[in-house]
Order: structure tokens, then C-alpha cells, then sequence
């Protein structure tokens, strides 16, 4: 690829609903292209927001994704386009995912071997 793009897909993880906007940077770089000019193309409004921000003019930018409340347990599955300014690739796309869940924390299973629910010790009267 002629560009040079870190991390290549941003994973936000489970999110509770109680969580605030929740951000995660895209470092693009020019690599062996010599310059790039990226820019957003425009989707659709959906869970995901994105701003464009140059770091060093035609070689280095980074790319400011978020997700904001509020929140509903759902999954985040899209896709960020952009245009390039480069011949040999003139548009890229980043994969955004994650999932929103509830206040709950997850269950914990008991390990191998062990009850899963507590055991209580029952005395009979008398004892």
C-alpha cells in the first residue's frame, strides 16, 4: 500500500452505556508516495465521527475517531472512506467496530473443577 496507516482498523472494544465519547487516533503517513492529500469523504450519519487534522503538510496526518453517548446496547460496524490524492490508491477505507453493552459487568464463569454456584454447609438440628 502506498500509504502508511496505524492501526489500519480501530476496535473501540465493548463500551459500557455508561461510558463517555470514547476516541481513537489514526496516524497516516506518506510512506513512498512523496505527498498525500487526504481528505473525508462523506457517509452516512451514523455512531461514528471523524476529523481530519494535518500534522506535517503532505506527509503526516491523523485521523481523530470517536464515538459519543448516547448510548443503547448495539453493535458499531462502519466504514470510513477516504480520498487519497494518490494515483495508485486514490481511496482508502478504515473499519471501525465495537459493541455497546449494558451496566452489567459480564459473568464470570467458575474455573474448571469448581461449583459454579456457592455451597453453603447445612446443619440438621441437633448437631
Amino acid at each position: 500500500m502506498p500509504l502508511e496507516v496505524n492501526p489500519s482498523r480501530v476496535s473501540f472494544g465493548r463500551i459500557n452505556v455508561n461510558s463517555p465519547t470514547q476516541y481513537q487516533t489514526v496516524s497516516i503517513h506518506a510512506g513512498e508516495t512523496g505527498k498525500i492529500a487526504p481528505e473525508l469523504i462523506p457517509g452516512k450519519q451514523g455512531k461514528v465521527d471523524a476529523q481530519l487534522c494535518e500534522i506535517e503538510p503532505g506527509q503526516h496526518y491523523e485521523l481523530e475517531v470517536s464515538v459519543s453517548p448516547p448510548w443503547s446496547p448495539s453493535s458499531i460496524r462502519e466504514t470510513l472512506r477516504l480520498k487519497t490524492g494518490v494515483a495508485e490508491a486514490p481511496e482508502m477505507s478504515i473499519f471501525v467496530s465495537g459493541t455497546i453493552g449494558s451496566g452489567n459487568p459480564p459473568r464470570k464463569r467458575a474455573a474448571a473443577g469448581q461449583p459454579s454456584k456457592p455451597t453453603r454447609n447445612i446443619r440438621k438440628r441437633g448437631e
